[in-house]
């Protein structure tokens, strides 16, 4: 199976390059010209001037999630530097360039496997957990079309994690700093993390706010840099109201359900007793990330490829209770399947075909216009009725699902048992894997309409 997902894996790579991986390709290879002109300040003013065609015209956040991909794409920036291959138009520099994403995601499940041997969990359980984590459809839409650099992210944080289960507060506090600057949605569970383990309010306090130091400390850097305040501001505010903007009405207002659904769980994980036993303790660390990315996703509009941040904290968790194998596996299934429809129903920039298949190693180039947009276009926009009864529906599946994954697979102080994994049906499994060509067939079909 694992022959196949990469199959799979391959085959979006070489149909898809989604606009973001675009522009993050170029920024990277932005940051070796202004090295070499000694101009690295002016970073955000050069992605405005856009000399190498990106599609984003602000370069949104900060440049140190770029820097790892600097390096990896230096190859392509020498091509385009002395021998003048334009990236921008080279569709097989951006397929280097996404290979970039899937070696942080073995990078993530190498620390997933450290992880769970902390948790106490035998090889099998390690080994599902991991080919459960890698072949979500979650890591597909997000890595295979999407090409986001989220699972960077995810990688560094997983490494702060194993070292916080080893006892070091301190290469937790360094690590976790490096993947919220990368990506800030990690300190939404890191807090929780805390909370858990440290039961001295003004420690918890020190420590939440000592995450942010690196981030602080770039903003005071980059301050009076050209185009970051322009940046800051159109990023800051993109985040606030992802993050909140679900919400319903009371009569004072309106409360947000992702605030109020973090809350409990911070009040949760603070008032739970620490775990003494180390094994228990891992246990409880990866499922109060679990939780915690659970309300992102349900309860936050922060993007299809954004689901992703549950990988593979939600495996982990799942590998807890062996005897849930085969329920497991269906419920992520079902999961998976229930999320992805529902971003077809409700945005656009979902497989689509003028934002992720312009530029395709396999297809060529092709900027369109094309007759279909998107598989959104195909049944929204064409077919309301069906829109308007499968949203909710995928929806709620969705949720269900994942709900029922986080409660069934509650730790308990027991180690997990390998020999008493239940079975599942190798057609469910190979479902699982093939999900994917499902919407890979409904692109090609909007590209060749």
């Amino acid at each position: 199976m694992w022959v196949a997902a990469g199959g799979v894996m391959l085959l979006m790579m070489l149909l898809y390059t989604y606009i973001d991986l675009q522009s993050n390709t170029v920024w990277s290879t932005n940051i070796w010209d202004l090295v070499i002109k000694g101009r690295l300040y002016d970073v955000y003013q050069y992605a405005v001037e856009n000399l190498n065609g990106a599609p984003h015209k602000v370069l949104g956040g900060n440049i140190l999630s770029l820097i790892p991909l600097a390096i990896w794409n230096l190859p392509i920036w020498i091509a385009q530097h002395f021998y003048g291959i334009r990236v921008m138009d080279n569709a097989w520099c951006m397929f280097y360039s996404h290979a970039y994403l899937v070696a942080w995601l073995v990078v993530a499940m190498y620390f997933a496997d450290k992880i769970m041997k902390q948790m106490g969990i035998g090889p099998q359980g390690r080994c599902s957990a991991v080919f459960l984590g890698s072949t979500c459809m979650f890591v597909y839409t997000a890595i295979g079309y999407g090409g986001t650099n989220d699972i960077v992210s995810i990688a560094v944080f997983a490494m702060a994690i194993y070292q916080l289960n080893k006892g070091s507060w301190k290469w937790f506090i360094i690590l976790t700093n490096v993947a919220v600057a990368f990506k800030p949605f990690c300190l939404i569970a890191a807090i929780g993390v805390i909370m858990l383990l440290d039961k001295n309010i003004l420690r918890v306090i020190g420590k939440s706010i000592s995450l942010v130091a690196l981030t602080l400390i770039y903003d005071v850097i980059f301050l009076k840099a050209p185009g970051f305040i322009e940046s800051f501001n159109s990023v800051d505010s993109n985040y606030a109201y992802r993050l909140f903007s679900t919400a319903f009405s009371v009569g004072a207002g309106k409360i947000s359900l992702f605030a109020m659904g973090l809350v409990f769980v911070y009040i949760y994980l603070y008032m739970t007793k620490t775990p003494q036993q180390e094994k228990y303790r891992a246990r409880m660390v990866v499922y109060a990330i679990t939780m915690a990315y659970a309300l992102l996703t349900l309860f936050t509009n922060t993007g299809y490829y954004r689901v992703i941040m549950v990988v593979p904290f939600l495996h982990m968790t799942m590998a807890t209770h062996p005897a849930n194998y085969r329920l497991n596996v269906i419920l992520e299934l079902f999961m998976g399947w229930g999320r992805t429809v529902m971003s077809c129903f409700s945005a656009p920039d979902s497989y689509s075909t003028k934002f992720a298949m312009t530029e395709s190693p396999l297809l060529g180039m092709n900027y369109g216009p094309f007759r279909i947009n998107s598989i959104t276009d195909m049944f929204v926009y064409n077919h309301h009725q069906i829109s308007d009864a499968g949203l909710p529906m995928a929806g709620g599946i969705f949720a269900a699902a994942l709900v029922a994954l986080v409660y069934l697979n509650r730790p308990t102080a027991a180690d997990p048992d390998d020999t008493a994994i239940v079975p599942c049906e190798p057609w469910i499994e190979w479902l699982r894997v093939l999900e994917p060509l499902v919407y890979v067939g409904l692109t090609l079909v909007c590209y060749f309409y």
